[in-house]
């Protein structure tokens, strides 16, 4: 069986497309769609590669705390750090392609 390497980009391009979704959904904001997959195209690699950086200077500075050493711990924080990065950035896609711009996305 052939081993696939994991594509963590494209994983969270998906994963901010569905934070996008879940966001507009759960506050009403309809938004164009082109618009924020443009928007997308032209930000996500920067701003992935951003993320990447701000994620493993958080995951170093948890790793000196106590529950750093923690393995279940350390995935935790890991997963929340992420998540938190990728819902702000999902919060500035939104608010790029929201239709109604006086929209107050939190």
């Amino acid at each position: 069986m052939e081993s696939k390497e994991f594509d963590l980009i494209g994983w969270m391009r998906n994963k901010t497309v569905d934070l996008i979704k879940q966001m507009s959904e759960y506050q009403g904001i309809e938004f164009d769609k082109n618009k924020a997959i443009e928007y997308l195209g032209q930000t996500n690699r920067p701003r992935y590669a951003q993320i990447i950086k701000q994620v493993r200077e958080e995951q170093e500075e948890a790793d000196k705390s106590f529950f750093g050493h923690i393995p279940s711990m350390r995935s935790q924080i890991f997963q929340v750090n992420l998540t938190h990065a990728l819902l702000q950035y999902a919060k500035e896609v939104l608010n790029h392609a929201k239709i109604d711009q006086e929209a107050t996305i939190v």
